[in-house]
């Protein structure tokens, strides 16, 4: 997975959508290109304000962005994103897990670096299998489903998100 170019997006459309912070997207992906500014990642239609482009070579260059559209939230307050592909659909499919297991990894490594150590319960652990499966949110939305739930912490939340998603990637 790398950083695409504006020329190499071209052609992408909506493919699927995405519930994770903006914060979390900047950690793993790095800053997105804005495109409310003159230039290159201009927005011809103002639609969409902040976008992150990425090629996947080992897939025959399937190309993914992750970009918020029409959203009035200040851009660092978005939760709701699109995902633009471009590609054979087998691709596009491993290409997005890729991206999301990329997210994950850095979202556990945070917790663990912030030596966060709330520990998720077997009611934890349940409440977030039945989450999944609802398809209420992705998982990367579950945080606040959590707190709401148990009366955590926002960094509680995160930390047992984590966990789960640790022990849900290995039991895969």
């Amino acid at each position: 997975m790398q950083h695409a170019t504006r020329k190499q997006t071209i052609g992408s459309a909506f493919a699927d959508e995405l519930s994770i912070s903006y914060e979390a997207l900047v950690e793993a992906l790095g800053e997105p290109h804005d495109c409310s500014k003159v230039g290159e990642w201009e927005s011809g239609d103002g639609k969409v304000r902040a976008e992150w482009a990425l090629i996947f070579p080992e897939l025959d260059d399937t190309v993914l962005t992750i970009y918020d559209y029409k959203s009035n939230l200040p851009i660092k307050e978005v939760t709701d994103w699109h995902i633009g592909a471009k590609g054979r659909k087998d691709n596009i499919d491993k290409a997005i897990s890729q991206m999301i297991e990329q997210i994950a990894d850095r979202q556990i490594k945070k917790a663990e670096h912030e030596n966060i150590n709330a520990t998720m319960t077997p009611e934890h652990k349940q409440f977030l299998n039945e989450l999944r499966e609802s398809g209420v949110t992705n998982m990367f939305g579950a945080g606040p489903y959590l707190e709401k739930e148990f009366g955590l912490t926002k960094k509680d939340a995160l930390s047992i998100l984590s966990e789960w998603m640790r022990t849900f990637k290995q039991n895969d």
